[in-house]
Order: C-alpha cells, then sequence, then structure tokens
C-alpha cells in the first residue's frame, strides 16, 4: 500500500476474510500505528519498514522468534531488549565492522535501536 492508517488494521480485516496464512501487508506511510500500552504513531513515506504479517494460530514464542530472526540478520553485536526489540550497541565496539552512513542512529545510553516487532 502507499499510505493507511494501520498495516494490523488492514491485516485484520484480510484475515476476516479469509486472507491464508503469510499474507503480508506492507505500507510506505502509515498514519495510526500503535506500539505497545496503546502508544500512537506514525510513519512517513519512506522512512520505516511497515508491515504486518498473517500468522494463523501463532506459537507463544512468536513475538520471541521474529526478534532472533532480526538478530541473526544484523549480527553478532544485535541484542534483544525483551519482549522484542533489537538493538545494537552504538558506536559499534573497536574493530567490528560495520557499514559507514551519512547519518548516525539515534542514541539512546550507548544503545540504537534497530528494530521493533509487534505481534498481536
Amino acid at each position: 500500500l502507499r499510505r493507511t492508517d494501520s498495516t494490523n488494521d488492514r491485516a485484520r480485516e484480510l484475515a476476516v476474510a479469509g486472507a491464508p496464512h503469510g499474507t503480508l501487508v506492507t505500507a510506505a506511510e502509515q498514519t495510526a500505528g500503535r506500539g505497545r500500552q496503546g502508544r500512537r504513531w506514525s510513519a512517513p513515506a519512506g522512512s520505516a519498514l511497515l508491515m504486518s504479517l498473517l500468522v494463523r494460530s501463532p506459537p507463544p514464542l512468536l513475538p520471541l522468534i521474529g526478534a532472533v530472526a532480526v538478530c541473526d540478520v544484523a549480527g553478532e553485536d544485535a541484542e534483544i531488549k525483551w519482549p522484542n526489540d533489537v538493538v545494537v550497541a552504538w558506536p559499534p565496539p573497536a574493530g567490528a565492522a560495520h557499514r559507514q552512513s551519512a547519518r548516525q542512529p539515534p542514541r539512546a545510553g550507548g544503545l540504537a535501536k534497530l528494530a521493533g516487532i509487534l505481534v498481536e
């Protein structure tokens, strides 16, 4: 989708309509996302990876499995911050191979949030 209020809401609608396990809803822009504790947030076009995956009968550890998968892709410096956030030390440890970018990631006590995964 180019723009949506919430990929979760669109995925929920598709689930009710009978969409199969594994249906993926993506968007370039999200205007009314929801985080933990009911916090609302938005993401301008191109600023975030916005997606909701329809998983029927999810196992109890699904949120953790997603975080582990992100850590696996991110490399050895990535860690899970319970329940499902993935963070990396910033700046990277001396000698660690990393991609240099024009923008530094946001800092929060020496950690940069790499990914957040929401499973409902």
